[in-house]
């Protein structure tokens, strides 16, 4: 098993008060964890049946910056375990120097949040970041997604918002996190149409009718091989996101609601992500 969405990081140097506040008030009814700091990460995945994805996150305009070293000498003392991941703000001014720099280090892919750095992926240097990943080879995993942040608009947000990004660069590997949440329908309308595009099911869990509906619907449109398992790691974590997963079927009990196969879900939790990405493990 793969887990292709973790975070390490430490929220009193690489989140501004703002951004952490805005976290702390947003998740407070689930009473989630926030930090990852490495040692943490690594006290829960060292004994993971599998492996797992490490990024960080980068957005100059929230004041968040988790450098990649960070991440990089993390990950690289823990090989047999973890790939690690670059976070990238296409506004940086040096975004280019820092992407190259990450390959440097030893990290397979880019992370990109639009709705936390404040930008529409058509964009300029936007479409200069994702032309480089194309160029070098590295998957992008990016939040199109909802979030509790208070000054990041939704519209950034929005799964469709790729669609001139995959056009323009057909065989970019992309992951689409969180099944697009509050947008899956959208999504999967947005991935079967690009055969490198995927999602992957983290942070959705714990909405567990949603979760239901959500794999309902991608096994009606035969695309639940396009589905990755992450868990979100430090707000969930994978043992969590698996069980929820093993029981997705509970509802249907003494219905006549459709089953989830469960063939389905074995295939979900065995899919070698490394492998449909171009990651040299």
């Amino acid at each position: 098993m793969i887990d292709c969405h973790t975070h390490v990081w430490d929220v009193n140097k690489h989140f501004s008060e703002s951004f952490l506040q805005d976290a702390i008030e947003g998740t407070r009814k689930r009473n989630v964890r926030l930090n990852a700091l490495p040692e943490e990460h690594w006290q829960d995945y060292q004994h993971f049946d599998g492996k797992a994805i490490v990024f960080g996150l980068r957005s100059e305009a929230l004041g968040v910056n988790v450098p990649d070293e960070f991440v990089a000498d993390y990950v690289n003392r823990h090989t047999e375990k973890l790939v690690g991941f670059m976070a990238v703000d296409p506004n940086s001014v040096d975004m280019v120097s820092q992407i190259h720099n990450g390959v440097d280090m030893g990290l397979k892919g880019i992370k990109t949040s639009p709705i936390y750095a404040l930008y529409h992926p058509r964009d300029e240097r936007p479409m200069q970041m994702f032309r480089l990943a194309d160029e070098l080879g590295l998957p992008i995993l990016t939040h199109q997604s909802s979030t509790f942040s208070k000054r990041a608009p939704l519209r950034y947000g929005h799964p469709t918002t790729l669609d001139d990004v995959l056009v323009a660069l057909p065989n970019l590997k992309v992951i689409i996190a969180h099944l697009g949440y509050p947008w899956e329908r959208e999504t999967l309308h947005v991935i079967r149409r690009y055969p490198n595009v995927y999602v992957d099911l983290s942070a959705v869990h714990y909405r567990p009718w949603d979760f239901y509906n959500q794999l309902l619907m991608y096994h009606e449109w035969h695309l639940t091989e396009r589905i990755l398992f992450g868990s979100d790691y430090p707000f969930t974590t994978a043992a969590a996101t698996k069980e929820s997963l093993l029981n997705i079927n509970r509802f249907v009990e003494g219905t006549n609601l459709p089953r989830i196969p469960d063939e389905v879900i074995a295939d979900i939790l065995n899919r070698d992500c490394f492998q449909l990405l171009g990651i040299e493990d």
